[in-house]
């Protein structure tokens, strides 16, 4: 856990105390970290779960889902109405922003998506069900994503559209 947070603290360039006291993104982090932390442990400690999630649902209206899989430097860039659901598994590196979903495309399916490393995935998006988002991707705002996106690729638009991402140092 404390190896994530760390990585973590490393997405929020300056003062590691001010990010920790002060800003509402690595909170909602460190909030989700410290969930997944207490639900692996035994019964009794493990409903401290449900009131620190829905502290910092009131607080900054993300929900982010406990069992989900998140690795250590992610980074929320407004942390406004983000909704990551169970199974979700988020890359290190990744950016997300403000009113992205990312879950279930139907109700009762375990089909959550898979994100890959250093993805951005810009305001309003959704990506829901059964989706691999390849590394080094980008997701633009308010793109609806329901199909596989290999990497160094861009998704646009709804219906989504791809866009090779051309390497400039080649």
């Amino acid at each position: 856990m404390f190896n994530n947070i760390r990585k973590d603290l490393k997405m929020f360039p300056g003062n590691p105390l001010k990010h920790l006291l002060f800003t509402i993104e690595f909170q909602t982090i460190l909030s989700y970290r410290i969930q997944y932390y207490l639900y692996k442990k035994p019964r009794p400690i493990r409903w401290l779960v449900m009131p620190i999630r829905l502290i910092t649902h009131y607080l900054t209206g993300c929900q982010i889902h406990y069992q989900a899989q998140i690795e250590g430097g992610v980074r929320l860039v407004h942390a406004i109405g983000v909704i990551i659901g169970t199974n979700v598994k988020i890359g290190s590196g990744t950016h997300i922003f403000q009113n992205v979903t990312l879950g279930l495309r139907k109700l009762g399916a375990a089909d959550d998506p898979q994100i890959g490393k250093n993805v951005v995935i810009y305001a309003g998006a959704v990506v829901a069900g059964k989706v691999s988002v390849g590394d080094n991707c980008v997701i633009g705002a308010n793109s609806v994503v329901t199909k596989d996106i290999p990497a160094n690729h861009m998704a646009v638009g709804s219906p989504m559209k791809l866009i090779k991402i051309v390497d400039k140092k080649q």
